[in-house]
This record gives C-alpha cells, sequence and structure tokens, in this order.
C-alpha cells in the first residue's frame, strides 16, 4: 500500500518553496484606509500644553469639521492665558 501525499493549496501571496517567488506587497491604498482609521495624532500647543487626539473610525473632512465646532463651541470654557485659573 503507498501512501498518497495530499496537495497543500497555498494562499495567496505565499511563497512556494519550489518556485521561491517573493510574496507581493500589500496594497498600499488598503493600508492607507485602515491606518487611518485607527490614528494618533498628537500637537504641542505651548510649552507646557500638548494636545492628542485619537480617530477610531474613519476621520472624514465632515467629521473634522465637525470636531472644530465642537471645540469652538467650548472655547470659553478654558482660560485666556496660563497665568488665569
Amino acid at each position: 500500500m503507498s501512501h498518497k501525499s495530499k496537495k497543500r493549496k497555498l494562499s495567496k501571496g505565499a511563497v512556494s518553496v519550489l518556485t521561491a517567488q517573493p510574496v507581493p506587497p500589500p496594497n498600499f491604498l488598503d493600508f492607507e484606509r485602515f491606518a487611518a482609521r485607527h490614528e494618533v495624532l498628537q500637537y504641542r500647543l505651548a510649552s507646557d500644553c500638548s494636545v492628542q487626539l485619537q480617530f477610531d473610525g474613519m476621520a472624514t473632512q465632515e467629521a473634522v469639521r465637525k470636531l472644530i465646532q465642537y471645540l469652538e463651541m467650548g472655547l470659553s470654557d478654558f482660560p485666556t492665558n496660563t497665568d488665569s485659573s
């Protein structure tokens, strides 16, 4: 009785040991879209103040405009300078 080997299917983009072909790079646009959904931005506003924005989901221009409007509405809640508390 002989043993029959099963042929393994290679997943898309995998390297074949027999042909030694490189794996094609991932689609950069897909990577960009993924990165844009999970992004953290950090800015230094003053020597003693920084801000960090975390985007969970696609940050569209409209969403950023809405964020700016929310910040502008709450602007009066903050002191006018660092000397005021």
